[in-house]
């Protein structure tokens, strides 16, 4: 609405330095009146002594100019991201990363200055986990540039969204991190994730004259969520009638083991289940 008033109502000033003024004060008259555009620029205002109306609109009753505003700050442009490129850790979601952003630029706008004997203000994110992550603000001592939330988010967006895209072998848009410069700030985003496990699946079952009994093992995958997503999958195969889920290790390289049971004949189904909820291609 704001933006409409501005290009709407142009014409009520020639001072781009009162213009603001002007638009942020009909567009409250119009929400609060319920007024229409039409109406607002209509309006006549006045503001210590200026008329906004007047041929030499910006311009007080003595004749001398309000050019002596504060003209709006403008924001430092950004350079190109520099994208870190692919690593040998195991890379981040869009997801994830985005939210950790959304976390650090508001606790950055709060705390407002750099970290303690530091030239910088880091933080890390999901650590002890393949996600773990540093996003840092670097500018140099002495610096009057004010940190804002809106500025961080901006900035660090361009490393998530410039960084790693339209990339046929990276499909689910995973970020590696990168780095910009805005004005005296650079944005920084490290990704250290641990380098991605061999993925393994085996798979044995037993004939048990009513049902058939499956032990599923796995590495690499499967373990995060205690099984939920491999059992998921199982039961489009038939309805289970038992099913365990143990996390633990074993000298053919498995991390987890589960335990069910399903209708007969569906050890094709199983295999494909397993493949479906990140395990390799797995024949019972």
């Amino acid at each position: 609405m704001v933006k409409k008033v501005a290009n709407e109502c142009e014409k009520l000033t020639k001072d781009q330095h009162v213009k603001a003024y002007v638009t942020d004060v009909l567009t409250k008259w119009m929400e609060t009146d319920q007024k229409s555009i039409k109406e607002a620029c209509d309006k006549p205002i006045d503001k210590d002594g200026v008329n906004f109306r007047d041929e030499d609109a910006g311009k007080k009753a003595d004749g001398t100019s309000t050019s002596n505003a504060p003209a709006a700050a403008t924001e430092a442009p950004a350079s190109a991201p520099v994208c870190a490129g692919k690593v040998t850790g195991k890379p981040v979601a869009r997801s994830v990363l985005a939210a950790n952003i959304d976390t650090y630029c508001v606790e950055a706008e709060k705390q407002g200055v750099q970290d303690a004997g530091s030239g910088s203000l880091g933080r890390p994110y999901n650590a002890d986990t393949d996600e773990h992550l540093w996003l840092t603000m670097t500018w140099p001592a002495g610096s009057t540039t004010k940190i804002t939330a809106d500025a961080c988010k901006s900035a660090m967006g361009l490393i998530m969204n410039g960084c790693d895209g339209n990339d046929p072998e990276n499909p689910t848009n995973l970020k590696y991190g990168g780095k910009v410069q805005k004005g005296e700030v650079e944005y920084k985003i490290e990704v250290f994730g641990t380098p991605p496990k061999e993925i393994k699946a085996g798979c044995d079952y037993t004939y048990q004259g009513v049902f058939d009994e499956f032990w599923i093992w796995g590495a690499g995958f499967g373990s995060s969520d205690g099984g939920k997503k491999l059992r998921e999958e199982l039961s489009g195969c038939g309805a289970i009638t038992s099913y365990e889920f143990k996390n633990g290790g074993g000298a053919d390289g498995r991390e987890w083991t589960a335990n069910l049971q399903l209708p007969l004949g569906t050890k094709g189904c199983v295999g494909r289940a397993i493949e479906s909820a990140g395990g390799p291609p797995t024949k019972c």
